[in-house]
């Protein structure tokens, strides 16, 4: 059983691989195998009626939705080394393809519904910088539309690290912001940060090794859940923060406290801003201590 929604599916996977290659060696190494491990008829019914755009589509929804599989079942999944946390592309092997690939796993109902959405929040400089630079010429709250906004996290940016840079060297300058009125979000299929498997999908959506991404699309979601008005999804925001970690998670704790009148709420974030206090003490601790080791051995920089 062969129809039009997978004709050609190997050679969008072989370009797809090709394009892989040096930015993420464990799909380079899944996109090797799965032609001889995917089962063309159950995939074919899976996609009955679907329309997919660009060669890059399909392959990407193999792999995300292999990998969604893998964080949710952890590391019992055939795949959880390949493509979760520890992104080993040594771990790959056609037996443990052909395993994640099995009838029975919830692999296929994911690739009858789900599909690739991207929330990379470093775009939001595009809104970000003439906000900046337009901002003391509005008399009113400035409004923002995104058309494809998948979970709306580019609408949240401003709450989030500024990474960018300019081209000749230095921060490109975004702040000060004008006051932000509405936030508005448009999206043919349109995820909910609030909802865990939203989340978690869009998690998958991440390549394997991408850390850095990753922990930008975690802060984003911290944020976006920090400002819903349900206050378990407020608790659950500092909790996001308190397992990223680092300054600015800190930071972002001591305001949520100041303002947090739910007391559950209150709770969740209290004992991540306690438990990440102690992380970001015991590291200032073992920095002096290291600084007063050079000063005394000679060893500072001159």
């Amino acid at each position: 059983m062969r129809v039009d929604v997978i004709d050609g599916l190997f050679e969008d996977m072989a370009r797809q691989r090709a394009f892989v290659a040096t930015r993420c060696p464990p799909y380079e190494r899944l996109l090797g195998l799965l032609p001889d491990a995917l089962p063309l008829e159950r995939l074919a019914r899976a996609w009955q009626g679907r329309r997919f755009g660009g060669h890059y589509e399909r392959p990407l929804l193999l792999l995300a939705c292999l990998r969604d599989d893998a964080l949710e079942e952890g590391p019992t999944h055939p795949l959880h080394a390949l493509v979760g946390p520890a992104a080993d592309p040594e771990a790959a092997s056609l037996p443990r393809v052909r395993e994640a690939l099995d009838a029975d796993r919830p692999v296929w109902q994911k690739l009858a519904r789900r599909h690739v959405q991207t929330n990379e929040t470093g775009r939001a400089v595009a809104w970000l910088w003439p906000a900046h630079l337009l901002g003391h010429r509005l008399t009113e709250p400035l409004s923002l539309v995104d058309v494809g906004a998948s979970a709306g996290l580019n609408l949240v940016a401003d709450e989030l690290p500024r990474i960018w840079s300019r081209e000749g060297g230095g921060a490109l300058a975004v702040d000060p912001l004008p006051p932000l009125g509405q936030r508005t979000g448009f999206d043919l299929r349109p995820l909910d940060v609030a909802d865990d498997l939203d989340a978690r999908w869009l998690r998958a959506c991440v390549w394997p090794g991408q850390t850095e991404r990753l922990d930008r699309l975690e802060r984003a979601i911290a944020a976006w859940r920090a400002s819903d008005p349900r206050p378990e999804l407020r608790g659950t925001a500092g909790w996001s923060l308190g397992r990223i970690g680092g300054s600015e998670a800190l930071e972002a704790l001591q305001a949520a406290a100041a303002r947090e009148a739910d007391p559950e709420a209150l709770a969740m974030i209290r004992a991540a801003l306690h438990a990440l206090e102690g992380v970001e003490g015991a590291r200032q601790d073992g920095s002096d201590a290291a600084a007063a080791h050079e000063e005394t051995s000679g060893g500072g920089v001159r």
